[in-house]
């Protein structure tokens, strides 16, 4: 009787196994989202996503613009808009980032340099207009050979170097910032090599995209304030910070 009913507990146990292992297993994740929870220096942030995706009617290209049709996957704003522009951002932001967004901020590529140097030999009164002295360096060099594309103990990086004995000359180049780099760099858009955005905006308060803060502030009070409704104005921070 026992050999009879030993098959029916192995099963039952494999069942009861199953059962546990997909009870367990957590489901796959929602296409639209239910909410997020946003931490930050202004209190902590619920939003209700899927009210505002479904709810409410919105298509996800409104928010997540990034492409001008519905994506299966939208971008997370995350990705794109960094917290802060530093040195960890310019490392990491490439691996999230799909590479055909890239010529939306790496816009502008500086070219082949068209430095004219018998021309300026013509124009100075001799070679150290624009050459150390010897006291320095003994005879007129070229300047990569001591500079190099980084800076180093006490050394400016090539670039520095060459800027600024071309300032005493070109003053109003460089008053003319990125219009002003013409003059000398050949310019290719949505180049393939991708400078700093400093090497190009040099005002930091005009990078090519919004910080992550202004990108959420600049599209939820915008809406906001476009539908009438909801928070879009300083006195009702409240309404979305919660401390």
């Amino acid at each position: 009787m026992q050999k009879r009913y030993q098959p029916i507990a192995i099963v039952a146990v494999l069942l009861g196994i199953l059962g546990v292992v997909g009870y367990l297993t957590p489901g796959s994740t929602e296409q639209v989202p239910t909410r997020f929870l946003f931490e930050n220096a202004g209190g902590k942030i619920v939003f209700t996503h899927k009210v505002h995706a479904e709810g409410y009617g919105i298509t996800c290209q409104h928010c997540h613009h990034e492409s001008d049709k519905p994506s299966p996957k939208p971008v997370a704003c995350a990705e794109c808009h960094p917290k802060h522009y530093e040195e960890g951002f310019a490392a990491e932001h490439q691996k999230v980032i799909d590479r055909q967004y890239c010529g939306r901020c790496h816009h502008v590529e500086l070219g082949r340099n068209k430095f004219d140097h018998d021309g300026h030999e013509e124009l100075t009164s001799g070679c150290l207009d624009c050459h150390h002295d010897s006291s320095v360096e003994p005879e007129p060099t070229s300047c990569r050979e001591c500079h190099g594309a980084q800076a180093g103990e006490g050394m400016p990086p090539l670039r520095d170097a060459v800027h600024n004995r071309c300032t005493s000359c070109h003053e109003e180049m460089f008053a003319g910032k990125l219009k002003g780099c013409t003059s000398c760099h050949g310019m290719t858009e949505n180049g393939t090599a991708y400078p700093a955005c400093t090497s190009c905006h040099f005002d930091s308060k005009k990078l090519p995209i919004p910080t992550r803060l202004e990108a959420y502030h600049q599209r939820c009070i915008n809406c906001h304030r476009e539908k009438g409704a909801g928070p879009y104005s300083p006195q009702h921070c409240s309404m979305c910070h919660n401390r």
